[in-house]
């Protein structure tokens, strides 16, 4: 497996320390270079590094805007923001500038790597209500607001998800945080045919589905079109219905499963 080559550009010293600490004995992650300013973290990418490792405080100083000019000058390189007590619109507005998520000071020694393997693969690190803020921000009519960072992660088929310790929740039909024991596999039976549903069926489902895409279309005009849909691939229409009440109301959803009903069911 090719080593991931990464830059930590932070201003804090004991933070670029730890993380310098926690790489430095990881297989297959490479430290290529550091950085402690704007100036200088944009400089290290003369070495082209697949991570970028990101102090979020550097994309508000007056010396340049460092993300848009990291992806300039290093346009393969998947950029993470490190953060500390910062708002869920800070960071928003990191991932807005292109970066591909954000990790808390406080999580480094337990997700420092993961985060860096997960980017590396073409997967996101955010959390689930970023998930939400992003979905609502970019095509959907409603202001961004403030949300507390997360602190656990799963990892869902599309992207690495993590999320408040307090929630349980499905992602996928094979993604499950729950306190209860593995029960043994069910005897083997014919998939059951069923018909999409807002509350069950994966918007990546949806969005695969010709059909099921033009119903998206008709109820929630601009939603397929963006890019950032695709980090919602694990989460159902009725999951992001908290984070835009306005636009997707009870009525639209049952709208929407009304026009499901008339798409032959498939199998499971």
């Amino acid at each position: 497996m090719p080593t991931i080559t990464v830059v930590v550009a932070d201003s804090d010293k004991r933070r670029l320390s730890a993380c310098m600490s926690l790489l430095r004995s990881t297989r297959g992650i490479k430290v290529v270079a550091t950085g402690r300013s704007v100036r200088e973290a944009v400089e290290t990418t003369r070495h082209q590094p697949q991570i970028f490792l990101l102090d979020l405080k550097m994309t508000r100083t007056n010396d340049a805007p460092a993300i848009p000019l990291i992806r300039t000058k290093s346009p393969k390189t998947q950029i993470i923001l490190l953060t500390g007590n910062a708002s869920g619109a800070r960071v928003l507005n990191g991932i807005a500038q292109g970066a591909r998520g954000y990790l808390d000071a406080k999580m480094l020694r337990r997700f420092l790597t993961k985060a860096i393997r997960a980017v590396a693969a073409g997967e996101s690190w955010v959390s689930r209500a970023m998930v939400g803020k992003l979905i609502e921000t970019h095509f959907l009519p409603r202001q961004a607001f403030d949300v507390p960072i997360g602190t656990n992660v799963i990892r869902a088929p599309i992207m690495t998800v993590v999320f408040d310790p307090t929630l349980v929740t499905v992602l996928s039909g094979t993604n499950l945080m729950a306190a209860e024991p593995a029960k043994a596999p069910a005897a083997a039976t014919a998939p059951a045919a069923a018909h999409y549903t807002t509350a069950d069926t994966e918007i990546g489902d949806l969005l695969d589905d010709p059909a099921a895409k033009a119903i998206l279309d008709k109820h929630i005009p601009g939603m397929t079109d963006n890019d950032q849909v695709e980090m919602a691939r694990g989460m159902t229409l009725k999951a992001i219905q908290q984070y835009s009440p306005d636009a997707i109301t009870d009525k639209v959803l049952a709208d929407i499963d009304a026009d499901f009903q008339k798409i032959p069911a498939k199998s499971k």
